[in-house]
């Protein structure tokens, strides 16, 4: 199924990417456009980038300008969440020669769930996937949009299923097979990024809001710290769990690769004292 949805060029800043510096970054060099070349690329970027709220904790509304993006997290060495991860993914692949659209999808999709969670919606080769990299459980493969398809994500089935004109990822669990998110292919403008980082950064109800939440997806385990909750998962279904203390923190976090300064270590720590 091909979409007519895609944007124009020059909706959203590209040009402040480095793309030689990002491909450094992730380990690869250039290649045309192929399905071989997007899995790779997305495998790459969820692997090296963690995914993380450590702005929201200190107070900070995480900027979404391109240059901010790329600087936070191919130079200072930090991670983001999904707008930053999206916002940065998209703009190399496109730079790279692919067909690239933004959408905000909702993360309850049974319910009255807001469209807080951004991805990539790509076409290569005349096939259109999924691209998730900004999804913090992690999600090292793209999935083709095409109804019934199974991917293993770090050891955990997924599944896309196609609902009333949406798309629904789903992961298979004890319960069953859960709905992840939901989104339809209606190409997010800068404007609904903007809105959606000020509630999912602000708003009471926000799950980023008061706690920290970092998830490092690697090729054998995925590393996750939720609140002082501290779990790693293994491909075998093997999981480790401990807690972790407040002064644990900051050496904690520099080891799910995440480099703070002094000055964000201490307000980590205050905020969690707080």
């Amino acid at each position: 199924m091909t979409t007519t949805h895609a944007l124009t060029p020059g909706q959203f800043d590209t040009a402040a990417v480095d793309v030689d510096a990002y491909l450094d970054r992730v380990g690869l060099s250039r290649r045309p456009p192929s399905a071989a070349a997007l899995h790779e690329l997305t495998a790459a970027h969820v692997r090296t980038f963690p995914f993380e709220n450590l702005d929201v904790l200190l107070g900070r509304r995480p900027d979404l300008e391109l240059s901010a993006i790329a600087d936070k997290l191919l130079r200072r060495g930090r991670g983001g969440y999904c707008y930053e991860h999206v916002l940065l993914f998209a703009a190399v692949l496109e730079r790279l020669g692919y067909r690239t659209w933004r959408v905000l999808s909702r993360r309850k999709p049974q319910g009255s769930g807001y469209r807080t969670h951004a991805c990539v919606i790509v076409d290569v080769e005349g096939v259109e996937y999924l691209a998730d990299a900004g999804f913090g459980l992690g999600m090292p493969n793209p999935m083709r949009l095409t109804e019934g398809v199974r991917v293993d994500q770090s050891g955990k089935p997924h599944r896309m299923m196609l609902h009333d004109g949406a798309w629904t990822l789903e992961q298979h669990g004890p319960q069953g097979w859960i709905p992840l998110h939901a989104f339809d292919l209606e190409p997010a403008w800068p404007s609904d990024f903007e809105l959606a980082n000020h509630f999912i950064s602000s708003h009471p109800r926000s799950p980023f809001v008061g706690r920290v939440m970092v998830f490092r997806t690697e090729a054998e385990q995925v590393r996750s710290l939720l609140g002082h909750t501290f779990t790693t998962e293994y491909p075998d279904g093997h999981t480790e769990e401990r807690t972790v203390s407040t002064a644990e923190m900051p050496e904690l976090l520099g080891s799910l690769g995440i480099a703070l300064d002094e000055e964000e270590s201490a307000g980590i720590l205050r905020a969690l004292a707080g």
